[in-house]
């Protein structure tokens, strides 16, 4: 069985596969987007740097459609992350490629959570 692979994120994704080849998967014009949560925390000789604490509130999930058979979506690292656990059909890009000028081009693989 083959996939579809439907990008949720908002720049085209440059996959290097293991024959050589390059997939790319543009945009789907859905960027999946996880609500957070942020408090303010305090930690003992650091002054004057505001230091946050950044949760997920998987409860708010923004542009990311509903699991379908056979479609795997490609969403950000940390989208990937707050949802480990409670959707298996995502993937986000795996190590960056960057040229010379250290532009992101695209990446080796995809990487599951």
């Amino acid at each position: 069985m083959s996939v579809t692979f439907i990008n949720c994120t908002p720049h085209a994704v440059n996959i290097s596969c293991e024959d050589g080849s390059v997939l790319t998967v543009e945009p789907s014009g859905d960027f999946a987007r996880v609500a957070t949560n942020v408090e303010n925390v305090n930690i003992p000789g650091i002054e004057g740097i505001k230091v946050v604490k950044t949760t997920f509130d998987t409860s708010k999930v923004e542009g990311l459609p509903a699991p379908e058979e056979g479609v795997i979506y490609i969403v950000s690292l940390i989208t990937l992350n707050a949802l480990k656990g409670i959707r298996s059909d995502l993937v986000a890009p795996g190590n960056l490629i960057r040229d010379e000028g250290g532009n992101i081009v695209g990446c080796d693989g995809l990487t599951v959570a």
